[in-house]
């Protein structure tokens, strides 16, 4: 059945080669790519490390400019991760022709890179000294170290062990 279907579908884009159009091509093509922007709902991805000093957060937010990305620390232990990412379509160049045999049209065989606004809510264990919250942006890697006040970093002692004297 497949392989029917399959020598169906290339008899179609064939015919609409022929014919002057793309409608058979593009049905062809939507079976093996994704073809539209994917949403970017609850992402971005993040990783969340707790040490005894400090909570530290690594978010994926490649393609998202600097002055787009927005952090806020609300109490002493939640914070908001919001911004967002335009669609790249302005960034094709060429001639957008539905003429199959115009040589200098652009075609988008696939568009999977996520668009839109996100926002993500992060609550902490424990409290954060939200005074001293820093973060840094590289290669859309966005690393944001949260400290924890000195009252919930742990301190330890060595406790001495004594020889028992009955």
């Amino acid at each position: 059945m497949y392989w029917r279907n399959s020598w169906h579908l290339m008899r179609v884009v064939s015919r609409s080669i022929q014919n002057g159009n793309r409608t058979g091509l593009n049905q062809w093509w939507s079976k093996f790519s994704n073809t539209k922007p994917i949403p970017m709902g609850s992402k971005p991805r993040i990783n969340m490390v707790e040490c005894n000093y400090a909570y530290t957060i690594e978010a994926e937010l490649a393609g998202v400019p600097k002055d787009k990305i927005d952090l806020q620390i609300i109490g002493d232990n939640i914070a908001i991760l919001r911004g967002g990412v335009e669609a790249a379509e302005n960034n094709f160049k060429g001639n957008w022709s539905n003429n199959p045999f115009d040589i200098n049209r652009t075609t988008v065989w696939a568009q999977e890179r996520s668009v839109g606004q996100f926002e993500r809510t992060i609550i902490f264990p424990g409290k954060v000294d939200m005074e001293h919250v820093r973060a840094t942006i590289q290669n859309g890697l966005l690393t944001i170290k949260f400290p924890k006040p000195e009252s919930e970093v742990l301190k330890a002692r060595r406790v001495i062990i004594e020889d028992m004297h009955l």
